[in-house]
């Protein structure tokens, strides 16, 4: 049985081989500083090691839980999965072809790890990706040795079964594990983030998905295409005007003009990707500032992948604008759109309008935008200004558009109602006052105040929950929210056996009634079970 190494023995093994496994440094002082001046809590469970797995489109993180940030980020692409001794793309016309056309369906497919849509999709070559990719962080960032230990994996809500099970088939074979709990994405940023009910908005890769979730339960799903994908296609788009442009002015020697990829997009994004305010967006349009773009700054963009090299003089305008039109569809009806493209403001507001007003005014004050493309600067707040402006010209109507026909008005109680032109107000007397004031029934006087009522509201409203407003509530991510679920033995409703999967597959796992995430009977909490109870194995909302 292999043992840890300690921090020093790392230390003296990087320096003196270089061959040695890659630990972060940092990583293992972390952990051993972490034992000495953490919590008791932590030194109860400092021999047991629970693993924690996000998967994503384009990334798996992998960690040990307990840890604030993960161990190792591992990214897909066709240069990550060359074998050793590869040199193809050294090789002369090697590039020759250039990137995927911009039209065709399966631009960026080779930077997946899988797609939703499984009719087409290979599923032995998403097992193989897996396989690898776990492997190499195990060797060269965990280090397990051969002690069983306890998984959590942290997957989508809306998760295709064929890939669900090709992600626990391939766990279970590759690391000896003997259960693996997993736990929705939405619910883990929401632990991240520190409250129980939100409104969880995931700018993914191929998809933006807005969930609501109330007390640790997801209520609302729904999803748009306008994620970071459709970000990059469109910048993507913008370069190679650009660079047709220069190709048609001569100032290159080569004849044939190149196409760019999602590689030269992806670094324009990472570098210079930013998001304008809306009241500059609109003072932009009405000022249509594209037709004087002499004044406009610019930045100079080398492009290395062409032959030979140019540079690039884009506006900042120009990128910000292409995102602006890839996010909240600009430019574009809202009748033109399906439901599976709408703009994202429009998305949240819609999922807000469909929850209970109890658990709207609730969701709408803990909006969490998280995903890789939130990273972008400006985003969020956008976001939120866009929503703003929803809210006060809508309101919470679900009609968006009446037509020709008139809006329905509000209806509205006039104590007080204006008598005629033609009609006498009666002049009260002594009498009349009197006498009202004889027969005014007990029920209907105004109580004298309480005092003790009054401190117990005065108090109550002080320790009262934030509702009723719009805000953006910062999270860790999911993976951190997991590692405090895993840290914490908190036993989620799916939990899957490694005997039973190996032997019966998610056929094994049948749906029950209690399969929601609602509490069950001897239970502690919704999705908390007692210990022992072990009677019933579902895949919760899975299956």
């Amino acid at each position: 049985m292999r043992a840890r190494p300690s921090p020093s023995q790392i230390t003296a093994s990087a320096l003196s081989s270089p061959n040695s496994p890659h630990t972060p440094i940092a990583g293992a002082y972390s952990r051993s500083l972490a034992s000495l001046y953490g919590s008791p809590s932590s030194l109860m469970h400092r021999d047991e090691n629970f693993l924690v797995l996000e998967f994503g489109s384009r990334y798996l993180r992998v960690g040990f839980g307990g840890e604030h940030a993960h161990r190792v980020a591992m990214t897909f692409g066709p240069e990550d999965e060359r074998r050793v001794g590869d040199f193809r793309p050294w090789l002369p016309g090697y590039r020759e072809d250039g990137p995927v056309s911009l039209e065709a369906q399966g631009w960026g497919n080779e930077y997946e790890l899988w797609d939703m849509d499984t009719r087409e999709l290979d599923l032995d070559l998403v097992r193989d990706k897996i396989e690898r990719a776990v492997r190499l962080a195990e060797r060269t960032n965990l280090m397990l040795d051969l002690l069983p230990r306890k998984m959590t994996v942290v997957l989508p809500s809306v998760f295709p079964r064929p890939l669900l099970s090709v992600v626990l088939s391939t766990l279970f074979s590759s690391i000896q594990v003997p259960s693996i709990s997993i736990i929705s994405s939405s619910i883990a940023t929401a632990i991240g983030a520190g409250v129980r009910s939100c409104l969880v908005v995931d700018v993914g890769w191929a998809e933006t998905r807005i969930t609501s979730v109330a007390e640790y339960r997801e209520i609302t799903h729904s999803r748009s295409v306008r994620a970071g994908k459709r970000v990059l296609r469109e910048l993507a788009k913008l370069l190679n005007e650009q660079v047709s442009k220069r190709f048609a002015d001569g100032q290159s020697e080569s004849g044939k003009c190149p196409t760019l990829g999602l590689n030269e997009a992806e670094e324009v994004l990472y570098r210079l990707g930013w998001c304008r305010q809306l009241a500059d967006a609109r003072s932009a349009s009405k000022a249509n500032l594209s037709n004087d773009e002499t004044d406009l700054p610019r930045s100079d963009i080398e492009i290395t992948t062409t032959d030979p090299p140019v540079t690039l003089q884009i506006p900042f305008q120009d990128i910000a604008a292409a995102i602006e039109s890839a996010l909240f569809a600009h430019g574009s009806a809202t009748k033109d759109l399906d439901d599976h493209e709408q703009s994202i403001q429009l998305a949240i507001f819609r999922s807000l309008l469909a929850l209970p007003i109890d658990v709207r005014k609730i969701c709408m004050s803990r909006i969490i935008v998280t995903g890789g493309i939130a990273n972008v600067p400006g985003l969020k707040r956008r976001i939120k200004q866009e929503l703003e402006y929803l809210i006060q010209t809508r309101g919470w109507d679900p009609v968006g558009d009446y037509g020709k026909g008139r809006p329905r008005r509000p209806r509205t109680t006039n104590k007080n109602p204006t008598p005629s032109p033609g009609a006498t107000k009666p002049t009260p007397t002594d009498n009349d006052s009197a006498s009202e004031e004889e027969y005014i029934p007990p029920a209907h006087r105004t109580p004298d105040p309480d005092p003790i009522a009054l401190s117990i509201q005065n108090r109550r409203a002080a320790t009262a929950p934030i509702q009723g407003m719009l805000r953006l509530v910062e999270t860790q991510g999911a993976w951190s929210g997991a590692s405090l679920l895993a840290f914490l033995r908190v036993k989620g409703v799916v939990e899957v056996d490694r005997d039973r999967f190996l032997k019966e597959g998610l056929a094994g796992y049948a749906k029950d009634k209690d399969a929601d995430g609602g509490p069950t009977r001897k239970s502690f909490g919704p999705g908390i079970g007692a210990a022992g109870e072990r009677g019933k194995w579902s895949l919760g909302m899975w299956a």
